[in-house]
C-alpha cells in the first residue's frame, strides 16, 4: 500500500465533459494553483463528493499526449495511487475498456474500477476530447475489493499556437461503500495535482513521441 494520506485519488484518473448532468452545481472555486497547475472544484447537488477540474498548459505533440492517456496498461506510473492497471478490451483505436485498482489505506477496502473509455477530435477545432464512464458490471468483483459505482470524467485537450496544448481534466465519482464524505472532501487537492504533475512529466519524458493515431489531424 502506498501514498495512504490522501486516499481519494488512489480512486481518481481521469476525465468528465460538460453537460453530463443537469444537477444544480455550484461556483468553480481555485483550490490549488501551483507548478503550473490549477485545481479547482465545486459542489454537485446529489453528489456527496466535490466535482473536480484541473488545468495545464503544456508544450508537446498531440500524438504523444494523446498516447499517454490511451496507454492504460501504464497509468500506474503517474495516476496517484494506482496499484494496477490494464487494458481489458480494445475496441479501436479510439475506445477501450479499461480496468484499475486503487489503494486506500487502513481500515479502508482498496477500490477497483471498470472503465468504459472514448477518445475523439472535433475536425473544426481540433480539440480532442475523451470520456471515461464507468461500468461496474464489466467484469466480475472481488471479495477484496470494492467497485466504484460512478465515475464520470473527461480530458478537453486544445491546441494552441506554438506547439501549446491546454490539458482541462474533470471528474465527478461515487468512490462507493463506506468512507466518511467529510474526509474525502478534505483531499480532493491533493490526488489530482500529483496526477496532473506526473502527467507532465510523462509526456516531457519523450517515450512517447513517436506515437501516431489515425484519427488525429
Amino acid at each position: 500500500m502506498k501514498k495512504h494520506q490522501a486516499f481519494l485519488f488512489s480512486i481518481a484518473i481521469l476525465l468528465l465533459l460538460p453537460g453530463f448532468s443537469n444537477a444544480q452545481t455550484g461556483e468553480w472555486k481555485l483550490a490549488k494553483d501551483q507548478n503550473g497547475i490549477k485545481v479547482y472544484t465545486r459542489h454537485i447537488d446529489g453528489y456527496a463528493i466535490d466535482e473536480l477540474r484541473t488545468e495545464l498548459t503544456v508544450k508537446a505533440p498531440m500524438n504523444a499526449l494523446v498516447a499517454v492517456i490511451t496507454d492504460a496498461d501504464n497509468y500506474s506510473d503517474w495516476i496517484f495511487a494506482c496499484t494496477e492497471s490494464r487494458i481489458l478490451k480494445r475496441v479501436s483505436e479510439t475506445e477501450q475498456y479499461q480496468y484499475q485498482v486503487n489503494d486506500l489505506p487502513y481500515p479502508f477496502s482498496d477500490r477497483d474500477i471498470c472503465i468504459h473509455f472514448k477518445i475523439w477530435q472535433d475536425p473544426a477545432t481540433k480539440k480532442v476530447h475523451t470520456t471515461s464512464l464507468a461500468v461496474p458490471d464489466y467484469m466480475s468483483r472481488s471479495n477484496d475489493l470494492v467497485r466504484i459505482p460512478v465515475f464520470i470524467g473527461g480530458y478537453e485537450l486544445t491546441p494552441l499556437p506554438g506547439g501549446l496544448i491546454k490539458i482541462m481534466y474533470t471528474l465527478k465519482l461515487d468512490p462507493g461503500g463506506s468512507i466518511p464524505d467529510w474526509m474525502s472532501n478534505m483531499f480532493i487537492v491533493k490526488g489530482p495535482y500529483e496526477s496532473t504533475l506526473l502527467l507532465r512529466q510523462m509526456v516531457e519524458s519523450k517515450k512517447y513521441d513517436s506515437a501516431q493515431f489515425n484519427f488525429l489531424n
